[in-house]
């Protein structure tokens, strides 16, 4: 940021129920909560569902839970924007009265012709719109005539003192008189996000930079409503790998998107932070407690950010390493009865399988579909790394029964299972590697995966010793790789 801020601030997200929460939204809302956190105040969530068409309230709840698994905390809300109606009309009767605002009694047709050839001779709307009088007014609602209600936009510079990009100026001549209350009576959002903004004492306005062209309407709208006019800030878009706007044509765009495809809160929380801040050293990695002590809105970038989904990845897979079990766990099985293993969730077993593996896999769906092999009563064998196996023993089928007659009568501990293996293979003149490899297969149907004794005794003695009689039964039934 260009302008140093000191606090406490009372700070918004305002998220339209429109859609699934979308990562650019979920950073805004992520900045906002933690200039908060440094500066103190208060945070609150509005929801902006003026547009009833379109909004929805199970988009509503999914914002709210998205927000919660993010890990996002307000102080105030949810606010619905629509429950605010009757005080938004209020205000534009009061703008009515003081002759800040007017009756439009156009169609949208009749607009829109306004409108081009005012592009088409280079002069302002207004120019080519003038006001109806007083008296036309009066006639035309006294016949019903229906109407819109127009904000007049005050005919001079204004200026935006953004505290992300700087000043940025809107020349006169750009400005259009804005739409405050709809034919059917109801308000548009500029209307009501300033109305709410006053009534909420909202003293910095924090948000996307698609939101840059309004904030000149919503100074004029403050100024016009006898409210001081809070600080604004616009943050930078979030851009897909093909460096435009990040969209669904690149990736997933939804926090719910990430969720289900098991990227933790924690790590994309991280992520997005990252997307346009920095704490001002080499850290990446970071915990929240760590990002809210270093953060400092003055280090918020003014340039756009490309989502990489690899280093997204890549930060996913530091958090599944280092995450407390507590915090770990039950994200973890969350994933479980996907795969069929809802019933084993909360078994000794499954904790040491999720322990075993967590470090090994890249988000929580891998990991689900890795500790599925010790639940399991069948596994698939590779047919060509069997035969090269046995191309390198040729008694592999009675060695690994020997090995699994060893192993029923062992301690199964990791050092015990190692003891055993390595013994049998010196015994028989094999390289341990040549009893390793087809006991992996043998337990998981794989050619790698956590160190093989920690699978074994994992696996237990019991289903070690039926999938080992599996696979001696398979490789025995090979039919005889042609010749030449």
């Amino acid at each position: 940021m260009t302008t140093t801020l000191s606090g406490p601030v009372r700070v918004r997200f305002a998220p339209s129920p429109t859609g699934n929460l979308h990562v650019g939204g979920a950073r805004t809302a992520i900045y906002n909560e933690l200039l908060v956190k440094s500066l103190g105040g208060a945070f609150i969530l509005r929801i902006e569902d003026t547009d009833r068409e379109r909004s929805d309230d199970a988009k509503t709840r999914q914002i709210i839970d998205a927000m919660h698994w993010l890990g996002i905390s307000v102080d105030e809300g949810p606010f619905l924007q629509s429950e605010r109606y009757a005080r938004h009309s209020e205000r534009a009767a009061e703008l009515l009265s003081k002759g800040l605002a007017y009756r439009d009694f156009r169609s949208s047709e009749a607009i829109e012709e306004v409108r081009k050839r005012a592009h088409a001779e280079g002069v302002t709307l207004k120019s080519l719109a003038p006001e109806p009088t007083a008296e036309e007014t009066e006639r035309r609602l006294a016949a019903g005539d229906p109407s819109v209600v127009r904000f007049r936009m005050p005919e001079e510079e204004i200026v935006v003192h953004d505290l992300v990009r700087g000043d940025v100026s809107f020349p006169a001549e750009v400005h259009e008189d804005l739409v405050i209350l709809r034919a059917d009576g109801s308000p548009t959002y500029h209307l009501s996000v300033v109305c709410d903004d006053i009534d909420m004492a909202v003293d910095l306005v924090l948000r996307g930079e698609d939101h840059l062209s309004n904030t000149p309407k919503h100074i004029a709208l403050f100024r016009a409503l006898g409210a001081t006019v809070p600080r604004f800030g616009h943050l930078p878009l979030i851009l897909g790998a093909d460096k435009k706007r990040l969209s669904k044509r690149t990736g997933a765009t939804s926090v719910e998107e990430f969720q289900s495809q098991g990227i933790l809160p924690q790590a994309l929380y991280n992520y997005l932070v990252l997307l346009g801040w920095s704490p001002g050293d080499d850290r990446e990695v970071m915990t929240k407690d760590e990002i809210v002590a270093a953060f400092t809105a003055a280090r918020l970038g003014g340039s756009a950010s490309v989502f990489d989904v690899d280093k997204l990845a890549w930060m996913n897979t530091q958090y599944m390493v280092n995450l407390s079990d507590d915090e770990f766990m039950p994200q973890a099985k969350t994933f479980l009865p996907a795969v069929g293993l809802a019933a084993e969730a909360n078994s000794e077993r499954m904790a040491r399988a999720l322990t075993l593996h967590r470090v090994r896999s890249a988000n929580l769906v891998e990991l689900a579909e890795q500790v599925g092999i010790y639940f399991s009563d069948e596994v698939e064998f590779d047919e060509t790394l069997s035969r090269k196996y046995l191309r390198k023993d040729e008694n592999l089928v009675s060695h690994l029964t020997e090995l699994s007659r060893r192993f029923a009568t062992s301690d199964f501990t990791v050092d015990a299972l190692d003891g055993v293996l390595r013994a049998l293979a010196e015994e028989v003149g094999v390289g341990a590697g040549a009893l390793i490899h087809p006991t992996r297969m043998a337990l998981s149907g794989s050619k790698s995966g956590p160190p093989l004794f920690d699978l074994v005794a994992l696996m237990g003695s019991e289903r070690t010793e039926a999938r080992m009689a599996q696979y001696g039964e398979y490789l025995a039934a090979l039919p005889p790789e042609a010749e030449g």
